[in-house]
């Protein structure tokens, strides 16, 4: 692949990637729905080892999600006078 067609493509792809981000973000409870979902209708079935651990690294990115936002925002609050 030539650089240039990669150069022409980076604004469509950081864009297709933030879009992606920002919808993650937006739907963390969904997410973590659906992965439990998956794990628990994939127990004993063939695609168990498949879906087992992308649902785990759905759970996970949740986690992590929530974390950011919460340290975010503790930054963002000012500290109470002793």
């Amino acid at each position: 692949m030539k650089f240039s067609r990669i150069r022409r493509n980076a604004p469509k792809i950081g864009a297709f990637a933030y879009a992606g981000y920002k919808w993650f973000e937006d739907h963390t409870d969904e997410v973590e729905r659906w992965s439990a979902q998956a794990v628990d209708r994939s127990r004993g079935k063939r695609m168990e080892k498949f879906v087992v651990p992308a649902a785990g690294a759905a759970q996970s990115a949740v986690r992590w999600m929530r974390a950011k936002d919460n340290n975010d925002n503790a930054k963002s609050k000012p500290k109470a006078l002793e």
